[in-house]
């Protein structure tokens, strides 16, 4: 008997588990970036072993998603649908950007170009001549520049456009010889212009999270009655639209539209609030509510707006100090002045 018990609870547990509504979600945009294109001035000196719009798009994509703001496509996503439409990301304008977001399923696109992305070297060597060895100096300024611009797939509409600058300087000393300076070593991530261009992006990442939120700090969630019973009422937006337990709507009664007598769009709404709504259940799609309070019936399609609650500010990612200047003692390689 003991055993059929426990099988029955763990049964039941099981059940739970996959009925167990999503709490605490709320709306993040799904976004995808495409490959930046590479349009800075400079020779390119590093030839064809690095990709730098690939490069930028694939950090930006970190950064983008630890603001917390947005979901982010994996970059080999968007790089098979390239694939597969024998598109490139410069293929992807205003004209196109509607059908591309249908197939990565996204709210947002985010393209640019990498406008600079260049690194001044600048010292002298004291070389002794009867050993030929001696010190080199030698000051470098590693900049990257970046524009940026996020596009609505819905209307291909660009709803903002930002730039992202990165800098680094150091100044090394090292070894000199008739044969030249010698200060190499390290990998591009760690590398001034590695940083430089790590800063670039998260400036970015920043301004279009803070614009984010700030166009939507204060925009209702709209909806519609889906179902009434006593106490109870199901609404038809869910967590993908941002609703949370706790949050509080209004229904409106019998409302009246009235439009522009010119352009027919509609100006106002007039109607009073019949009901006081508290979430107490999320789904993705729908959410089950509370009745607070009522002073009128609740029909099925009657609209329901949230009252307007702060959202969350974004994460902003601290970056290094990128201006600061760093001596260094080094015998290393080439990659150091990357």
């Amino acid at each position: 008997m003991k055993q059929k018990g426990m099988i029955f609870f763990l049964l039941l547990m099981v059940v739970i588990g996959f009925t167990v509504p999503t709490y605490g979600a709320r709306q993040l945009y799904k976004v995808a970036v495409l490959p930046f294109d590479d349009r800075s001035i400079q020779n390119r000196w590093w030839g064809n072993q690095f990709d730098v719009g690939q490069e930028v798009s694939s950090e930006l994509v970190t950064a983008l998603m630890n603001t917390n703001q947005f979901r982010l496509i994996e970059r080999e996503e968007v790089d098979r649908v390239l694939g597969e439409q024998k598109w490139s990301a410069v293929n992807v304008d205003s004209n196109t950007a509607i059908e591309f977001g249908k197939m990565l399923g996204v709210n947002f696109l985010v393209m640019g170009h990498v406008t600079e992305f260049s690194l001044d070297s600048q010292g002298s060597a004291f070389v002794d001549p009867r050993s030929s060895l001696g010190l080199a100096f030698r000051t470098k300024t590693a900049r990257v520049s970046i524009d940026a611009r996020m596009v609505d797939t819905t209307t291909a509409e660009i709803l903002w456009g930002v730039t992202g600058v990165g800098e680094k300087k150091r100044t090394d000393l090292g070894l000199a010889s008739g044969g030249g300076a010698m200060m190499l070593g390290g990998n591009f991530a760690k590398s001034d212009l590695g940083q430089a261009m790590r800063d670039a992006v998260a400036s970015v990442a920043t301004q279009f999270a803070q614009k984010s939120y700030e166009s939507s700090a204060d925009k209702p969630i709209e909806g519609l009655v889906a179902y009434t019973s006593p106490g109870t009422i199901i609404i038809n937006v869910g967590s993908d639209n941002g609703v949370e337990p706790g949050m509080t709507f209004m229904v409106r009664g019998n409302t009246q539209t009235v439009r522009d007598p010119v352009t027919k769009e509609v100006i106002a709404e007039l109607g009073d609030d019949v009901a006081v709504l508290t979430v107490v259940e999320v789904k993705e799609k729908a959410s089950i509510c509370r009745i607070e309070s009522q002073k009128g019936d609740i029909a099925v399609n009657a609209k329901v707006k949230s009252k307007v609650e702060p959202r969350p500010a974004p994460v902003t990612t601290p970056t290094p100090a990128s201006k600061s200047k760093k001596k260094s003692n080094s015998n290393g390689n080439a990659s150091d002045w990357l």
